[in-house]
């Protein structure tokens, strides 16, 4: 869908035989959403790299679900008029699941759209 951040027509070979990679266009570039169509070519780290997107993506919406429910008995409490539960446990779930789990996630999505540049001195960013 917005290509990706690999010249694929610039093949170079790493070092040892058979082996070969593709050279960034731009050290800057950051894939918008989902993966690179670039990774799907990598030897050996390509089931390692999809299972980690596959699983952040599982906490990010099952935390987004988890909310949903709360929410959904929070409304039903004070449909109810039940302000014992909504104080007790749908005000302190929210609070629980945001600061915990809320926290993971914005880790996560400040990782997805964050390039970090680790090669260089005091690990400054490039963008």
């Amino acid at each position: 869908m917005w290509g990706s951040c690999f010249s694929m027509n610039k093949l170079t070979e790493t070092g040892t035989k058979g082996s070969y990679s593709y050279t960034r266009e731009d050290p800057k570039c950051t894939y918008p959403w989902g993966m690179d169509p670039g990774w799907t070519i990598a030897d050996g780290n390509e089931l390692l790299f999809v299972n980690s997107v596959k699983m952040k993506m599982a906490v990010i919406f099952g935390v987004l679900h988890m909310s949903f429910g709360v929410c959904h008995k929070g409304a039903n409490a004070l449909y109810r008029k039940d302000f014992l539960t909504f104080f007790t446990e749908v005000i302190p779930g929210i609070c629980i699941l945001w600061c915990l789990f809320g926290w993971m996630d914005m880790l996560i999505l400040v990782k997805f759209f964050k390039t970090f540049d680790i090669d260089s001195p005091g690990g400054e960013t490039l963008n």
